[in-house]
């Protein structure tokens, strides 16, 4: 099988000629979609979606999958409204041409026991990734802060019960939660569509590049690799530090190897990360 390389552009560029640089300058042709000029890219309307999707196209970038806010509201928010945004994303998906739709399993009430609002996450989750598979896309739940899916039992009992739901993994997610993201892999494995490629350490919670932190990133994408029957996203999600005054500061001790003047090192930096590791690991990729 072979990898394919796509990302999180917008931590590039908030405009979509700078997205499509930054994809040209790391050798890249895909992307996950979730901003566009500084704006979310479902906030626009399908006519003007169909404009940024001729754009992409004939600069020859694909769209790997939608990076949308489905199921980013809380538990106890009005559904019904949010059903609307889910008929929208999913016309989007057809607009820009992919099969997969990232999605998540709503925020609990802080403070509040998660069990008790579980029937009414599934159910939600069931609608959303019903009719996503009525339509054609595949829905992709992925495991985030604060929302019933936090953890890695939470994410089992979702794909167990709502056949129709597959996943993508974020290690990060997993360590900055509190969780380990190696057991979080194993328990889940095989219910992956694709991976989002983030890193942490345990102790800081700090996001890094791929492989260096505490995610064991290059064993999972090998292991990842060796039992897929297919071609498989991986989406760059670089969430690296940014401190723009970087270049103007004195004391070294700040200008530590996980801070970045810009996004576009951030960006860049990342996708070198992540070839690196496929390399080290014989991973063929594009």
């Amino acid at each position: 099988m072979k990898f394919r390389l796509t990302a999180f552009a917008d931590e590039s560029s908030p405009e979509i000629m700078g997205q499509i640089e930054a994809l040209k300058r790391n050798n890249m042709s895909f992307i996950e979609l979730r901003g566009i000029n500084n704006k979310s890219a479902y906030a626009y309307s399908v006519e003007e979606s169909k404009e940024f999707a001729k754009i992409y196209r004939e600069n020859g970038v694909t769209v790997s999958a939608l990076g949308s806010p489905l199921g980013k509201i809380k538990i106890t928010d009005d559904f019904a409204q949010h059903f609307e945004w889910v008929k929208k994303v999913v016309e989007l998906a057809g607009v820009y041409d992919t099969k997969l739709i990232r999605l998540f399993s709503f925020y609990i009430p802080k403070g509040e026991d998660k069990k008790q609002y579980r029937n009414e996450v599934i159910e939600r989750v069931g609608k959303m990734a019903d009719y996503c598979r009525q339509n054609g896309v595949v829905p992709c739940h992925e495991n985030e802060a604060n929302i019933y899916g936090e953890g890695a039992e939470e994410c089992a009992d979702l794909l167990e019960n709502i056949p129709e739901l597959d996943a993508v993994f974020d290690a990060a997610n997993f360590i900055v939660t509190g969780h380990d993201a190696f057991d979080a892999y194993n328990l889940l494995k095989g219910r992956f569509e694709y991976l989002h490629i983030k890193d942490a350490l345990k102790e800081t919670k700090q996001v890094v590049p791929a492989g260096e932190g505490d995610g064991r990133l290059p064993e999972i994408i090998a292991d990842y690799a060796s039992k897929s029957d297919k071609d498989r996203f991986l989406t760059l999600e670089p969430h690296l530090t940014v401190f723009e005054g970087l270049s103007n500061l004195q004391h070294e001790e700040v200008k530590h190897k996980y801070t970045f003047e810009t996004k576009e090192e951030a960006f860049d930096t990342a996708v070198k990360s992540l070839k690196k590791v496929l390399e080290d690991k014989g991973l063929d990729y594009e």
